[in-house]
Order: C-alpha cells, then sequence, then structure tokens
C-alpha cells in the first residue's frame, strides 16, 4: 500500500505532468488517477478516469514512467545515504586501528584482528547495497502499457435512457395496440 502511496504522490505526479508535455496539468492527473496495491501480488494498479480513453491512457503511462524514474531515485538516494553512514564507520575504524600500538603483544594483535574484521565486513556491505542499488534498483520488473480500449466499455447514462424510453414506448404501442384489438 505504500508504493500505490508513491505512485500519487505529488512528486510522481508532477513528473508525470512533465512527461506529458504540460497537456494534462498536474491537478488534472490527481483527481483522475487511482492506484490500489494487490493482496496477493506485488504489484500496484494504476488507473484514470477522463472524458477521453486515449487521455486517460496516455495519463496511466505517463505516472507508471514517472513512478518508475522515482522509485528508481529513491533508491539510489537511499543507497548512497547508507553507504555515506557506512564510510563514517569505516573511518572510525580505520582511526582505531591507527590508534593501536605497533607492538607485538598479543593484546594488540587480537584487537587489530577484530578491528580489520569489523573493516572488512562494512566494506563489504558498502559494496554489497552498491551492487543490489545498481542491479535491482527499485525491484520493478514489468510495467504494462496502457492501451485506449477500440470500443467504449459502457455505453453514457443519456444514451442508455434513450435506449430504454424507446424500447419503452415501442413496448407501450405494442400493449395499446393489442388491448384496442381486444377490447372494444
Amino acid at each position: 500500500s505504500s508504493q500505490a502511496q508513491v505512485v500519487t504522490s505529488p512528486e510522481v505526479l508532477t513528473r508525470a505532468s512533465e512527461l506529458l508535455r504540460g497537456r494534462v496539468p498536474r491537478a488534472q492527473i490527481r483527481q483522475s488517477i487511482a492506484a490500489q496495491s494487490s493482496t496477493k501480488l506485488f504489484e500496484v494498479g494504476v488507473s484514470a478516469r477522463t472524458g477521453d480513453p486515449r487521455t486517460a491512457a496516455d495519463i496511466v503511462n505517463a505516472v507508471a514512467k514517472a513512478y518508475e524514474e522515482v522509485a528508481n531515485k529513491r533508491v539510489k538516494q537511499d543507497a548512497a545515504e547508507s553507504i555515506a553512514t557506512l564510510q563514517k564507520v569505516e573511518a572510525q575504524l580505520t582511526a582505531r586501528l591507527d590508534e593501536l600500538p605497533d607492538g607485538e603483544s598479543p593484546a594488540a594483535e587480537a584487537a587489530r584482528a577484530a578491528i580489520s574484521g569489523q573493516l572488512a565486513a562494512v566494506q563489504a556491505k558498502q559494496g554489497q547495497i552498491q551492487a543490489d542499488a545498481n542491479k535491482f534498483g527499485a525491484g520493478i520488473e514489468r510495467v504494462d502499457e496502457a492501451r485506449a480500449p477500440e470500443f467504449p466499455i459502457s455505453d453514457p447514462p443519456r444514451r442508455r435512457a434513450v435506449i430504454f424510453g424507446v424500447l419503452g414506448f415501442i413496448a407501450a404501442l405494442v400493449l395499446a395496440f393489442w388491448r384496442g384489438e381486444r377490447v372494444r
């Protein structure tokens, strides 16, 4: 559900409006877009409601692209922050290692080995974070492109009202003629 919230975040909506080259303002995108997280799969469904199906498809595609860009950007920022924190720890460990006496005492050697092990673990963690961020990014495997439907999904309410009104009028005429023939 947090990813569905990211899809409707101001940062994503602003980027989507930029991707649409200003054809659709951010406020209109915010009003027409809806995002739901699946409870069974790791996916987010994005839908848009507008008067024109092509515009709705364009909005959904722009929002999906913007979400992907923003999510990847956030992962890179988080990785950079984590690596910066680990680099501070690495600098502290290196300083502690440099402060140890150069003697051959068993205590100094044990401390040097312990700090060196911690230093190697911190460096390995930095490399793993960077590798994961580069390889997996935000973890978005696939984005299905939205296409405008070729036929209207449902009739507009006015059209449906006219159709049923005409059918009701025809049924009333048939009933009137039938009763007119039966009752003199």
